[in-house]
């Protein structure tokens, strides 16, 4: 198969390969005709022109030799009939003179002589018409004088070089033109040659290599069929297993959408579970949070208590009395001191217990702050007023608000925020 396939790969590209040599061979042939085509043409307007450049130089000697008849014949029989070849010749002689210039220019011919047996045509004219005025005036003695002088003899003679030299010319143009043409026209035969003999070994491979394509196509063709019988069987297998497969997604599908219901029920309960476990946990924080405040109430009452009988103990340190308080009630007062301390710890028990990480984020960011400074914020964390929380520490509110003013330092609280708030919010 892959033999067969490069085969037509390189078929096609030989052929194309084909195709643009003799398109371009054609395309240089055109061009190379056209080309030639072009010298001949050229060539043979050049011999053209040359054929007419000697045959004006012959007009305009019969010109004159027309004009020298008409002025002999006027002369001799004094008859006007004679005298219009002489002023055709006077009518004429500008565009012969043209007719022969113009082409001598364009083949680089040196136009000396021409213009010498141009001046001389003119004076012979001019005099001609002289003469023509004396025979009228019946002056025939100065017309026989200018006759003698043969004039008209001299002239002849100096066109007749000049008609030499100009026929010498005109061949070698004509010469070099045929010579030019007759090259181009070998060029021609030659390229012409040669195209043949390109092409005819061009297309005989051609012919070739195309036969060798259709025999491929052919069996690409047969090879195509079976490729397409294989197709056609194997669409069909695929086409039962398409439908077998869609079946068992469809079941697995229906198998997934009774547990996803399954999951999504479950899902339902422990929702309703959190609810209820969050409503639990509420009420047992409440319930926690309540008894924390009762116990900082207890402390509250005892602290109280506790400054109350040292006032009192003041007032009878002063008096006799003193003397008769017993080691048992001093010791008792001691017991009522160590007893509030141990409730302090039960406190914190119970507020570690509502707020597991406060004590330990405090230490852990602000290390300076003291265990006094530590209860003060956990009583302000309680929303106890500067007056509670002197009560249940047992300071006086000045004490405390001079421990807010420290506790406020060291938690670099900024002057926009209550400390309130961002103990509420940072702990």
């Amino acid at each position: 198969m892959l033999k067969h396939v490069r085969e037509s790969f390189l078929s096609k590209h030989i052929l194309s390969a084909s195709i643009t040599i003799i398109t371009l061979l054609l395309a240089s042939d055109i061009f190379i005709t056209y080309f030639n085509h072009q010298v001949m043409k050229e060539n043979i307007l050049r011999q053209n022109q040359a054929e007419n450049v000697k045959l004006a130089v012959s007009h305009a000697i019969y010109l004159i030799h027309n004009a020298d008849l008409a002025l002999r014949g006027y002369a001799a029989f004094e008859d006007t009939t004679y005298l219009p070849p002489l002023r055709f010749a006077i009518e004429d002689k500008d565009s012969i003179y043209h007719t022969i210039e113009q082409p001598l220019l364009d083949q680089y011919y040196p136009l000396t002589e021409f213009v010498l047996l141009k001046d001389s045509i003119n004076v012979y004219l001019n005099e001609c018409q002289q003469m023509k005025s004396l025979i009228e005036e019946k002056k025939y003695i100065e017309v026989k004088k200018w006759s003698a002088q043969a004039k008209g003899y001299h002239l002849w003679l100096q066109y007749k070089r000049f008609k030499n030299h100009i026929d010498q010319f005109q061949d070698q143009v004509k010469s070099d033109a045929r010579s030019e043409f007759d090259t181009a026209m070998q060029i021609n035969y030659w390229i012409e040659a040669a195209l043949l003999m390109l092409c005819v070994p061009i297309l005989v491979l051609t012919a070739v290599f195309a036969h060798k394509q259709l025999i491929t196509s052919h069996k690409l063709q047969q090879i195509e069929a079976q490729n397409s019988q294989l197709l056609c069987e194997q669409k069909t297998k695929l086409e039962e297993m398409v439908i077998q497969r869609t079946q068992q997604i469809q079941l697995q599908n229906h198998q997934l959408k009774e547990q996803h219901e399954r999951i999504f029920r479950q899902k339902e309960q422990l929702a309703i579970q959190g609810e209820e476990l969050a409503l639990q946990f509420e009420a047992l924080k409440q319930s926690k949070k309540e008894k924390l405040q009762a116990y900082a109430r207890i402390i509250q009452e005892k602290t109280i208590t506790i400054e109350t009988i040292k006032q009192e103990l003041e007032k009878v340190r002063k008096t006799q009395v003193w003397d008769m308080l017993t080691d048992t009630n001093f010791n008792n007062l001691l017991h009522a001191r160590i007893h509030t301390e141990e409730s302090w710890q039960q406190f914190k028990i119970n507020f570690d217990a509502i707020y597991p990480n406060f004590f330990a984020k405090l230490r852990q960011q602000y290390p300076d702050v003291t265990s006094a400074e530590q209860r003060l914020a956990a009583l302000i964390k309680l929303n106890l007023s500067s007056k509670e929380c002197a009560d249940t520490l047992g300071i006086s509110i000045i004490s405390v608000r001079k421990a807010r003013y420290r506790l406020r330092k060291k938690l670099q609280v900024e002057t926009s925020v209550s400390l309130e708030d961002f103990i509420q919010t940072s702990f």
